[in-house]
């Protein structure tokens, strides 16, 4: 099981990014997760006060959303360069025993992204 963060830089000059979403690559599927996102993949704007510009981040998440759709493999997720406010970054990989997928993918969220 591999992983990346999706990464929001709001200010380029001090690069200090935040962690904004999560996409996990498990056997031969993809699931990723957003900050704000609702489970009608809505956005809840509470949720996203560190974000500047939504209406970006929304396309940004559209972008990578369509990816997950397609089946992308983690290079499509990486090829914007991390010049931009928004990217994704190799996170970590996890050799999985008895665990199940979904609650791994469920505390790496929480762990990493949920703010």
């Amino acid at each position: 099981m591999d992983w990346l963060l999706a990464k929001y830089v709001p200010n380029l000059e001090r690069n200090e990014p935040i962690n904004v979403g999560l996409v996990l690559f498990y056997e031969n599927q993809v699931r990723a997760r957003f900050l704000g996102e609702t489970s009608t993949g809505d956005f809840s704007p509470q949720c996203c006060h560190v974000i500047q510009d939504m209406a970006n981040y929304r396309d940004w998440v559209d972008h990578w959303r369509r990816l997950v759709s397609n089946g992308a493999p983690e290079e499509e997720f990486l090829k914007d360069p991390p010049k931009h406010s928004f990217y994704m970054e190799r996170a970590g990989r996890r050799i999985l025993g008895n665990e199940n997928p979904e609650d791994t993918f469920n505390e790496l969220f929480e762990k990493l992204v949920r703010r």
